[in-house]
């Protein structure tokens, strides 16, 4: 290949073989074990801020107003700025219905106990775990795909090479709205390259009353797909517009007609009436069907409509570019269009995608099609949000590396050994066409530069942007490693790509243990001030990075197996390193769940709680909103606040927490009385929890007022 010369090599079993099912339960038995390594310290860790903490008080609110359709959050309970919002427009709702789902099927979030999301023994797995569910599914379907395309080894190791990167690693065991997104892309692009690769082979049919239908497995996928993001959440959004108690509670906002009002439920009942049409043409149009390229193309574009749902327009940008970029580069050999099934696949991305923005728009209005259209997809992509996340190429090529350690060794050199390959057998023209794993190899390529190229295009630039390029990357990672496709049978390919890779994993390991909280930040957004501080040392990360790098010497040897096998080892070791060590040290200063346990056991029934100059949201997910919130200093508000809680509960104290940054400032905002009693009870890096007993207030008012 690296000669310029196209190398055969043969095509792998055919479809319906055994090959297929093998690989799928050596991929499941392997994924079962990184589970265990996931999950061991799950309920060690608690959410953090930005983003877990946030989006789990969304989802608990799903479930405390029982509205499914209109996302809300508010800060607390009182304050200044306790109910400053009341609406939570910038994500759609696909992560939070799933973590609403899974709070309520572990009984979370909803009980009379206030200190309920930090006592209560399910809470993080009920938070997580519709995360760790896609994150694990998108693992078995690259493994089961690679290896039905390319082989049954180099399935496996794909599923180990994704699963074990860091940054795939924290967005499958944290609840953030990334690997919701993630998954349905790789459903939706590894649908195409299966589609496109294989010939179209005839679906089983079969005759029911007079009609004859297509009753084929290779239909479910499609099916599963449709129903359980489509049809499912139409009938819980139908049923809940449709609902006396939701009219009821709509009427009380008191207006007659347009947005928030019932004759806006009304009419959305009505206009759903399209959608349930569109669902029993597309039951009709699946059972139509009649090869399996169709069945597969089914899934394409309903797939990146999941995706739209989960966080917006980047997911189903990145699928249909990679599948139009790749046709205009298959040229002749592309499918002809009636193959594609874009009848089922264009409704199907309707039934999943426009039930939902539908009803907000007549429920909310223009109002949110701005915010939501144009300020959180339309004005991030093109103006930036902060000036921290901005950039170039490099700013995505840096993070790469602690993103993909310690497989960003040779992540560089895959990419362009495979790019080299493609450019190489398109522009010589090769006659003689491509087997199934030359074409996936080639949607690889233009997946990873698609998704490259849309992170890097976009003006607003966050390291868990980086996401969508992880899975391409496993892939030609793994085939590179464990096949001979792309030049890993020469001696002087093996032995070039050994020294860079060495100072790959050099320079990521450097960046790593000068840096630590970098691991911390592939999943947030705030990298700058108290946000570099108390991350735990990852010096040994070095370590477990050394048993990557000795499998270079049999890999050197054309001994692709067995370094194979100690590459996963070395990986497996800075995974768990990742989840089981650095994680739970850091979440004890990125989270303020040891704040509010503390709080809880400390505090008496009158007690209250203040979150004072600072507004990270944690402070509202464990409190359940029941707090006070200040996000600027206001010694007048203060001074009434506490003057009025001296009053009713003079045996009492307030609590307060705040920032580091901003704990020493708080007893000169205090009430004169108060200066003095102001008591430390705990901290960390990030947070101070504080508490202010009523008494001295409550003596001096006592004597000015009597």
């Amino acid at each position: 290949m690296d000669t310029g010369r196209d190398v055969r090599v043969a095509s792998p079993a055919p479809m319906g073989a055994s090959r297929p099912t093998s690989t799928t339960v050596l991929v499941v038995a392997a994924s079962l074990a990184l589970v265990a390594i996931y999950v061991a310290s799950i309920r060690a860790c608690g959410p953090w801020d930005p983003w877990e903490t946030h989006y789990g008080e969304v989802a608990r609110q799903i479930l405390v107003r029982h509205d499914p359709l209109d996302l809300w959050w508010r800060p607390g309970s009182g304050g200044p700025h306790g109910r400053a919002e009341t609406t939570f427009w910038s994500k759609p709702p696909l992560a939070f219905w799933a973590m609403a789902l899974s709070m309520a099927a572990f009984g979370v979030g909803t009980g009379a106990d206030p200190a309920e999301m930090v006592h209560h023994p399910m809470a993080e797995i009920a938070l997580r775990l519709p995360s760790l569910v896609f994150g694990v599914a998108t693992v078995v379907v690259i493994g089961v795909v690679v290896g039905r395309m390319v082989s049954r080894r180099a399935g496996v190791l794909a599923a180990f090479v994704l699963a074990t990167m860091p940054q795939m690693a924290l967005v499958t065991r944290q609840a953030l709205t990334d690997v919701f997104a993630l998954a349905p892309v790789v459903f939706g692009v590894c649908a195409y390259a299966v589609a496109v690769s294989h010939p179209a082979r005839p679906l089983h049919r079969r005759t029911f009353r007079g009609f004859e239908i297509t009753w084929d497995a290779r239909l479910l996928p499609a099916a599963a797909l449709l129903l359980i993001f489509g049809v499912v959440p139409l009938a819980v959004l139908w049923a809940h517009v449709l609902d006396p108690w939701t009219a009821a509670r709509v009427a009380k906002a008191g207006r007659a007609d347009g947005p928030y009002s019932v004759a806006a439920l009304r009419a959305i009942g009505w206009q759903f009436g399209i959608y349930a049409v569109v669902a029993v043409v597309l039951a009709v149009r699946l059972l139509r069907l009649r090869t399996s390229r169709q069945a597969a193309m089914a899934l394409v574009l309903p797939a990146a409509g999941v995706s739209a749902m989960a966080k917006g327009l980047i997911g189903p940008g990145i699928v249909v570019t990679t599948c139009l970029v790749d046709a205009w580069v298959a040229g002749r050999r592309r499918p002809r269009l009636r193959e594609l099934e874009l009848v089922v696949g264009v409704l199907g991305l309707a039934l999943v995608l426009l039930p939902w923005h539908h009803a907000m728009w007549i429920f909310r209005g223009d109002r949110w099609v701005n915010e939501w259209i144009m300020v959180n997809n339309l004005a991030r992509f093109g103006s930036g949000e902060q000036a921290q996340a901005v950039g170039d190429l490099t700013y995505y090529l840096r993070i790469l590396g602690p993103a993909a350690l310690p497989w960003s060794a040779f992540v560089p050199v895959a990419f362009g050994l495979a790019a080299g390959w493609v450019l190489r057998r398109h522009g010589a023209g090769v006659a003689e066409a491509p087997t199934p794993r030359h074409v996936f190899v080639r949607v690889c390529v233009l997946w990873t530069f698609v998704s490259l190229w849309a992170i890097s295009t976009s003006v607003t630039k966050y390291y868990h942007y980086l996401v969508p390029v992880l899975p391409p990357a496993a892939i030609l990672t793994a085939i590179f490693l464990i096949e001979r496709d792309l030049g890993a049978h020469r001696l002087g390919v093996r032995g070039l790509s050994a020294l860079v890779g060495l100072g790959l994993l050099y320079a990521a390991l450097h960046l790593v243990t000068y840096e630590p909280a970098i691991l911390a930040h592939l999943t947030t957004y705030l990298y700058t001030g108290m946000w570099r501080r108390g991350a735990p040392e990852t010096t040994n990360f070095a370590w477990a990075s050394v048993a990557f790098a000795v499998g270079l010497v049999p890999w050197l040897a054309g001994r692709l197996r067995a370094s194979a096998a100690i590459f996963v080892v070395g990986a497996g070791l800075v995974t768990h390193l990742l989840l089981n060590a650095y994680l739970p040290a850091a979440s004890e200063h990125w989270s303020q769940r040891t704040a509010f346990r503390t709080y809880f056991e400390r505090r008496t029934p009158d007690d209250d709680i203040v979150s004072w100059w600072f507004y990270y949201r944690g402070e509202t997910y464990f409190t359940k909103g029941r707090i006070w919130v200040m996000k600027e200093p206001d010694r007048r508000k203060l001074a009434s606040y506490l003057e009025d809680r001296a009053r009713k509960a003079p045996e009492a104290a307030t609590w307060f927490i705040t920032i580091q940054a901003h704990a020493g400032r708080l007893s000169s905002h205090l009430p004169v009385a108060l200066r003095r009693h102001v008591e430390k009870v705990y901290e960390n890096e990030h947070y101070v929890l504080m508490r202010v007993p009523h008494r001295p207030l409550a003596d001096r008012l006592a004597k000015t007022e009597g």
